[in-house]
């Protein structure tokens, strides 16, 4: 249990891990012939267009042409001559491919030799963090990125996984859903999922901003990479992404035929598949891909109540896209998706205060052992909501345009649209009945907290883009970027009432963003380089905010003469009501703007050892927002804009390759300075809260390394380490935080651990018994205490946790067939991804946990 974490007992089992991971490799490697393939990393200083030409010894010529750092696959292995051509002259070496892992080649013209090659190597990952293809250890910004080889070989799922392999990125699943995402970046984010805040981590699909946490979760089925940049992305990616951006990458359809189907079955019933299959058509000039996923298991937990398996997931989506060439330097890439899931929402555990009482409010410490179900199984629970909803369905279509003018200027346009709607019932309370009235009254039997939310949502958005060598030292890039969304919700807060039937919210906010960006790179002499980049943002906003009963009728309130202050909520004006008194509804219009500007400097410098220093400031800037749950009809009429928020944020680090490219080790410090910081949380009276909480600082280290001290072993990892303080306090800390024992304490921000880290063992090796190959992946990851409260109460807190992965996979020879066994939260390691805590009259705790211990199967057969 979390409550109870040893962290030097999780130390040894961590160790023992690792230590079986590769002693087992080196047992069977001692009797394993090789296999085919290693994976060629092909550095290359010219900016101009390169021909590289491997020829095997009978003759068999396989020829690649790019622009920049590359990697590519030959098809065979052993003795091969690598010729580089590049302006009209040729450059010739001899190498031994390898039959697995990574190799490095490094062409410069002006070398001696110009060109060597490195037996083993860590992998090269080009990004497009700059929002142009570069080798990952060439951009002077801090971002994690993982590869779909990566993703595959550490069995990663879902976003929600790359946190754990990611420098101080916090994110779970949001407490009560099962596909909304929180995150939290460097200590920055946001776990309120109504539509009326926005997230400071920005989440792009294919270079489309997707702007809700529900649907976010998204589960990788056709992703070629993901992007985790930390840091405000103002300049290049625009509005809410001041404290950094995720990025997924689709996988193009290509011009050769290929295709794969998987499928995983494990405990719970689990049967997940998907696959993919992707076709050149009219002579290459046409290629159609489509891809689809499905995944099901039955639920992690049972509610005593009625018997009923929850936590479960039921969803399935399809992916389609055509990508057209129809002349020479145009691309067209259409895409199409879809989503559909029902599974049950997130159950909560309810816990049992201790003790009962604390400064009246009923909160304070507890155990995951003190559990209102009487027992200790934290996958038993009682819930008296037997009838949920969860209902999400998206769609999106985008068309990605990009034409080459010359060798030097790319224009790209992105035009895209999506929708959602979110049907939502969920038991906030995790218990049966209420402790606030008299035990064994009817009134005591009534449920306590149950909330209904639905949710209309749908998006344009339109980019247009131009990037470029303005000679052979100068890079630009900038553009012009639109976003226009439209969010509808109905919500009902349903308290000590067993259905609806009471009153409700209707909230409604039409967003319109534009938005200007340039960015210029210039380097004057070799390996320095300055960067100067500057966007401009402008967001409208139109809020409309109705209280209405359940015949759809709104709320009636009597209004002062001048409409200032109210003479009665919740009924008509009465004739003893002052001279000029006026009924109206309950409801507020707001219509404001909020803008930023988000400047970006920069400076690096690269050695020709592989390595470069990088130092920047840069600021970040997310929009206003509105206290969108507010259901008091005394305070609507007077809700306020929440101000934007801003930073400037401080860093530096080094990006470094050793040892002949077989060590990467990169290390960021940073600072940041955030201002006017917004926040949600509910007070002693559990009320939802909508409010600036502050200004805040930031700070931290984040390592990570690569290495391949062998043939065939790979090790990663990352340490990260973060300090989170409020400079200034926007709410009444000595009154809000009393009741939960935190009046004067010096508070830090929540989904803010201080240490954080990760460590991945990855053993390749050959067999001969077998014709194939075998891999052993084994991940330990973990995080120190953090909080999920504003006023970090004791009651909710998580102390820390420890969990650890592990897989074995064969594979053929020649690749078609892949089988993995795969055992993750190998200690069953239980922690809070989620808590509420709400004093009187409410007196409630509840908690949402992470998935227990899985085993499971997957096979994998590609049909090329």
């Amino acid at each position: 249990m979390s409550k109870n974490l040893r962290i030097a007992a999780g130390g040894r089992r961590a160790a023992r891990l690792v230590a079986g991971l590769l002693v087992t490799g080196g047992v069977l490697l001692a009797a394993a012939p090789a296999r085919a393939s290693a994976t060629v990393n092909i550095s290359v200083v010219p900016r101009g267009e390169v021909t590289v030409t491997f020829t095997t010894p009978d003759g068999k010529a396989e020829t690649h042409v790019f622009r920049g750092d590359t990697t590519v696959r030959p098809s065979g292995a052993g003795p091969q001559t690598v010729v580089f051509a590049y302006e009209d002259k040729k450059y010739e070496a001899e190498v031994d491919l390898p039959l697995n892992g990574n190799v490095q080649l490094v062409f410069d013209p002006t070398g001696t030799p110009p060109v060597q090659f490195f037996a083993l190597a860590v992998e090269e990952v080009t990004v497009t963090a700059e929002r142009v293809e570069a080798n990952l250890q060439k951009v002077p910004v801090s971002v994690t990125a993982l590869t779909s080889r990566a993703l595959e070989v550490q069995r990663v799922a879902n976003v929600q996984q790359v946190s754990y392999q990611t420098p101080n990125l916090w994110m779970e699943k949001n407490t009560g859903t099962s596909s909304g995402s929180r995150a939290a970046i460097r200590g920055i984010g946001e776990d309120e999922s109504f539509f009326t805040s926005d997230t400071p981590v920005g989440i792009y699909v294919d270079d489309v901003y997707i702007p809700r946490q529900i649907g976010a979760q998204f589960d990788l089925y056709d992703v070629d990479r993901i992007e985790v940049l930390r840091g405000p992305q103002g300049t290049l990616y625009g509005r809410n992404t001041s404290a950094g951006a995720i990025k997924l990458v689709s996988k193009q359809p290509g011009n050769k035929v290929m295709a794969h189907l998987e499928g995983t079955f494990g405990q719970y019933t689990q049967a997940d598949f998907k696959g993919s299959v992707s076709v050149p058509i009219a002579g290459g000039k046409t290629s159609l891909q489509i891809a689809g996923m499905r995944r099901y298991h039955e639920g992690y937990d049972r509610n005593i109540v009625d018997g009923r398996k929850v936590n479960d997931q039921d969803l399935w989506g399809g992916r389609a896209s055509i990508r057209l060439l129809p002349v020479p330097n145009f691309n067209i890439l259409l895409v199409g998706d879809y989503l559909q899931e029902r599974s049950t929402p997130g159950y909560a555990l309810g816990l049992i205060a201790q003790p009962p009482v604390v400064n009246g409010a009923g909160m304070g410490n507890h155990d995951l052992a003190q559990q209102v179900d009487g027992d200790t199984d934290v996958h038993t629970l009682a819930s008296d909501l037997t009838n949920p909803l969860n209902d999400i369905f998206q769609r999106g279509a985008s068309s990605t345009i990009s034409y080459a003018i010359g060798d030097n200027y790319v224009l790209k346009s992105v035009t895209a649209y999506r929708n959602m709607y979110n049907l939502f019932l969920v038991d906030a309370d995790g218990q049966v009945g209420n402790n606030t009235f008299p035990a064994g009254t009817a009134l005591a039997k009534l449920p306590l907290f149950h909330l209904y939310q639905d949710q209309k949502q749908e998006q344009w958005s339109q980019e247009l883009q131009v990037s470029g060598q303005l000679g052979p030292h100068v890079r630009v890039i900038g553009g012009y970027f639109y976003f226009h969304e439209r969010n509808r919700q109905i919500t009902e807060n349903l308290v000590f009432r067993a259905a609806r039937g009471g009153n409700y919210s209707d909230v409604a906010l039409t967003t319109d963003s534009n938005a200007v960006y340039g960015n210029v790179t210039v380097q004057p002499t070799s390996g320095l380089s300055a960067t100067i980049g500057v966007r401009y943002t402008d967001d409208k906003k139109d809020y409309a905010h109705h209280l209405l009963q359940a015949s759809g009728a709104p709320v009636l309130a009597c209004y002062s003469a001048d409409g200032r202050s109210l003479h009665g909520a919740s009924r008509a004006c009465l004739p003893t009501d002052p001279a000029g008194a006026r009924t109206g509804a309950v409801e507020r219009f707001l219509t404001p703007s909020f803008s930023g500007l988000t400047p970006r400097f920069a400076v690096d410098y690269a050695f020709s050892g592989g390595q470069m220093l990088y130092a920047s400031a840069s600021r970040g800037f997310k929009s206003g927002a509105f206290d969108g749950r507010n259901m008091t009809a005394g305070q609507i009429p007077f809700l306020q804009p929440i101000s934007q928020e801003t930073l400037w944020t401080y860093e530096g680090g080094i990006k470094s390759d050793w040892l002949q490219h077989r060590l990467r080790v990169n290390l960021a410090a940073f600072l940041n300075d955030w201002k006017d910081l917004q926040g949600s949380g509910t007070d002693p009276e559990g009320n939802f809260r909508r409010f600036t909480i502050g200004d805040v600082q930031t700070k931290g280290l984040e390592l990570e390394a690569r290495a391949t001290p062998v043939q065939g072993l790979e090790l990663s990892g990352q340490l990260s380490l973060l300090r989170t303080e409020f400079t200034s306090v926007n709410f009444n800390q000595a009154v809000d935080c009393a009741p939960y024992g935190t009046g004067s304490k010096k508070l830090e921000l929540k989904m803010s651990p201080h240490q954080s880290y990760s460590l991945t063992g990855v053993y390749m090796f050959p067999q001969a018994l077998l014709n194939g190959s075998w891999s052993i992946a084994g991940t330990v990851s973990g995080k120190t205490k953090f909080y999920h409260s504003f006023c970090n109460p004791e009651a909710g807190s998580e102390d820390g946790f420890q969990i650890g992965d592990l897989s074995v996979a064969y594979e053929t020879r020649n690749g078609r067939v892949r089988v993995t066994g795969v055992v993750e939260n190998i200690w069953d390691e239980q922690y809070q991804i989620g808590s509420f805590t709400f004093g009187a009259p409410l007196r409630f705790q509840s908690v949402y946990l992470n998935p227990p211990r899985r085993v499971s199967v997957t096979i994998r057969y590609a049909f090329n």
